[in-house]
């Protein structure tokens, strides 16, 4: 999904865009790719961002952060369809995520989206963003995760 993809597309199709993504990916996984982070490390990572919006972040930005600069750009994001952020940051206070295989980090990614999905108490702040509406964490959240796999690039390959 690029930075010119309708806003309508990521608010329609929701978790249901990322987890056709990830199944794709778990059970064609890409041959050789350059970047940061694994394709296993960033679904551990959006994992962990959609379980934090429901059970609260470790560290939040400054209220004045987060009423202020925070707001403006959940709104730009929103938007556009598309965000763009560090993809090499991880969650701010979050433990770092343990190596694992894509099969085990696709289920919890399954698993955060499913959780997500039948939740029904109050959302906990975004650590940057503020308060967020379901609709809001859900098209975000998606707008997360496209923006760490456009990052993974493959490999060039040599034709001797």
């Amino acid at each position: 999904m690029t930075s010119s993809t309708s806003p309508l597309l990521a608010r329609e199709l929701g978790f249901d865009r990322l987890l056709i993504v990830a199944e794709r990916l778990e059970h064609e996984p890409l041959d050789g790719v350059s970047g940061q982070w694994s394709v296993a490390h960033v679904f551990e990572h959006c994992a962990q961002s959609i379980e934090y919006s429901m059970k609260g972040y470790p560290s939040l930005r400054s209220g004045v952060f987060r009423a202020t600069i925070g707001k403006i750009a959940k709104r730009k994001f929103l938007r556009a369809g598309s965000m763009w952020h560090d993809t090499t940051a991880p969650v701010a206070g979050a433990p770092a995520l343990a190596e694992t295989s894509l099969t085990s980090a696709a289920r919890r990614l399954r698993d955060a989206v499913s959780a997500f999905r039948s939740f029904d108490g109050t959302f906990a702040e975004h650590l940057a963003y503020g308060p967020c509406t379901r609709q809001e964490y859900e098209a975000l959240h998606v707008m997360h995760f496209l923006d760490h796999m456009q990052k993974l690039q493959p490999l060039a390959t040599s034709s001797s």
